[in-house]
């Protein structure tokens, strides 16, 4: 599903844009352990992790996916995205939020992430209390994303014992050059 924004501007040739990554799309799993698949709560696609001690609960969210470089276009800049999430039962006891990009490497070379700068807007403890979240990082500086480079959202909670985590996507809002 593809949200679009009406805000085109005929000076820039750009127009701002959302796109939303189902929990479907993205990679939740503890530390050590493997995927999870999605489960239906409530008849919406979740992912759903339990800790079964100290772990850490990771959230990888593809960002691109869906808002590649098209040929009717220049190309796509992420402007923000907004991670979507519950933690039920034991509050988390940290979080972090990095985002990487991933250069397609030469034939035979081994690919390799850079760690793309950015912050959140909401403070670590109000992150991962035992409740319904929502954050959005933002990227320092906003790029276009090239053609060869995969741009992944890394959501990473360091659990309690019996914390139930459940993903629910991410909302990806960027601006496309026309």
């Amino acid at each position: 599903m593809k949200l679009r924004a009406e805000n085109v501007t005929e000076e820039s040739g750009q127009t701002d844009c959302q796109h939303f990554v189902s929990a479907g799309q993205c990679q939740v799993f503890l530390s050590g352990a493997s995927l999870v698949e999605s489960l239906p709560i409530t008849g919406v696609p979740v992912k759903q992790v339990t800790s079964g001690g100290t772990n850490h609960i990771y959230a990888s969210v593809p960002l691109n996916v869906g808002i590649e470089r098209k040929e009717s276009s220049r190309g796509v800049k992420i402007t923000s995205v907004e991670l979507q999430y519950k933690i039920a039962t034991q509050a988390a006891t940290a979080v972090a939020v990095k985002c990487y990009k991933i250069a397609a490497p030469a034939d035979g070379a081994a690919a390799s992430a850079t760690e793309v700068a950015g912050s959140k807007d909401t403070a670590d403890a109000s992150c991962y209390d035992a409740d319904e979240h929502s954050i959005i990082w933002t990227p320092t500086t906003a790029a276009f994303i090239a053609e060869d480079e995969l741009w992944h959202l890394l959501l990473d909670l360091t659990a309690a014992n019996g914390t139930v985590f459940d993903f629910y996507g991410a909302i990806v809002n960027y601006t496309r050059a026309l």
